[in-house]
């Protein structure tokens, strides 16, 4: 097919099925469980009495100890830092939205200039990677020059990601129609693919500002969408959701993970604390992101597909875990990286790592630029011993067994993964270093002071 100013170019021979995702209009799972359900409701009663008697429990015992009505906000935004920290973050913020606004001109300054020469390919696409590689190590350094608080560094690490991972799929999908230009009356490609949800041309500008905001990393040029004006009661529910789950899930940390000491009686004894309630953090964490904050941002923008995740609670097998937990990473991951191997390679194993150790990385820097330090403890875990443990499950007839070895093992990891994150913070705090080198960043400092106090 013949372009403007370029040679002729053959259509590629692609799969006539690629498995791409398709968005459908559905509720999210909890929530049709509560409304089909009556005994879930009364469940999901209990646990908002529990919850209420939780932080009743902890402002008794901070009063407690003040010798008058007192509560430790500490325990609840002391990660936050100070009006001055969020405030500097806010404007982090704006760079980001102000960067992903100018993304789209740069696209159709290309799509233009492709048509003088194709030599603008190659000069658009490293930039487009030096920009995206540009953005990890600049927020590294404004961790570290505006001394911000882990909270603050960890909400700015996810917009960051969120911004890469939408450009490039807002990337992926517009360059395949400059590129190989396609036809709605084909019988095969993107026209049978996506089921309607995209057109041979390139996105408008509208349409790509909707998808920076919608809550989805994968980029359509039409999403069903609610009909009607936004449900404010129900967006405030979630919104309200949200942050109740929050106030429960970060005293945890402040109170019960985080160690007084290195003495190897005093981790051994975090570790443990840690274990019974690591699935109880695990489903606050789905309740309060997945749940609570994705479905008010689909409220507002009026995203109809509220499939943010599956019945995660019901796996017996990690591999099946990792799917269900979370499905927006997930989907963008099948997509982009699980289809692209797949192609490659039909060895099984490598097609089931591969996407696996990428998902850990992704989730190691969160974590890594939060505490300043890259322990890869969550990729051993998962990548890992997950992998690993899933050839010596039990047998499949043997479900309720299988399933109370999976959540056993989730608690243990998911406790494993906290208390390290603990222990390496507070060995940072006791035996800190006058300068802060490049190595310091990939070694633990819990080595060099765990023999301090032991």
């Amino acid at each position: 097919m013949k372009s403007n100013g370029t040679d002729e170019m053959k259509k590629p021979q692609v799969s006539a099925d690629p498995r791409v995702v398709v968005f459908k209009k559905r509720e999210s799972p909890f929530e049709q469980l509560v409304k089909d359900n009556e005994h879930i409701r009364s469940l999901v009663l209990i646990g908002l009495t529990a919850t209420a008697f939780y932080l009743l429990c902890f402002i008794a015992h901070d009063s407690m100890e003040a010798g008058q009505l007192y509560w430790n906000v500490d325990y609840y935004f002391g990660g936050w830092g100070s009006l001055g920290d969020i405030g500097r973050a806010m404007m982090l913020e704006v760079l980001i939205l102000i960067a992903g606004f100018l993304f789209y001109p740069c696209f159709m300054a290309w799509l233009h200039l492709r048509k003088l020469s194709v030599l603008f390919d190659p000069v658009f696409g490293l930039m487009y990677v030096c920009m995206f590689i540009g953005t990890f190590p600049t927020l590294w350094w404004a961790k570290g020059y505006f001394k911000l608080p882990p909270f603050v560094v960890t909400t700015l690490a996810i917009e960051q990601l969120r911004f890469c991972m939408k450009t490039y799929s807002f990337v992926r999908e517009n360059a395949y129609k400059v590129l190989y230009p396609w036809s709605k009356d084909d019988k095969t490609g993107p026209a049978v693919w996506y089921e309607g949800q995209m057109s041979p041309k390139v996105g408008s500008f509208r349409q790509y500002i909707y998808f920076l905001f919608c809550p989805t990393l994968l980029y359509r040029d039409h999403y069903p969408r609610n009909s009607g004006p936004v449900n404010w009661q129900k967006a405030i529910i979630y919104l309200a959701c949200f942050i109740i789950s929050l106030l429960i899930v970060l005293p945890f940390f402040s109170r019960y993970l985080y160690p007084k000491s290195l003495h190897w009686k005093e981790l051994v004894h975090c570790f443990i604390v840690a274990i019974p309630p690591g699935f109880a953090v695990s489903t606050l964490a789905s309740i309060c992101v997945m749940h609570g904050w994705m479905n008010f941002g689909a409220e507002i923008t009026g995203f109809a597909d509220r499939e943010f995740y599956s019945d995660w609670w019901n796996s017996t097998i990690f591999t099946e875990f990792y799917r269900k937990w979370n499905n927006i990473p997930h989907h963008f991951i099948h997509d982009y990286l699980y289809n692209d191997v797949r192609k490659v390679t039909r060895f099984k194993p490598l097609v089931l790592f591969v996407p696996l150790f990428a998902s850990s990385i992704i989730h190691e820097y969160v974590i890594g630029v939060t505490m300043g330090v890259f322990i890869p403890i969550l990729t051993v875990m998962f990548a890992g011993v997950g992998v690993f443990v899933a050839f010596i499950w039990p047998p499949k007839h043997m479900r309720i067994i299988r399933q109370s070895f999976f959540i056993s093992s989730l608690s243990v990891g998911v406790a494993a993964i906290l208390v390290c994150s603990m222990i390496e913070q507070k060995a940072r705090e006791l035996c800190p270093h006058e300068e802060e080198s490049l190595l310091d960043i990939f070694m633990p400092r819990v080595i060099e002071c765990f023999s301090v106090y032991n």
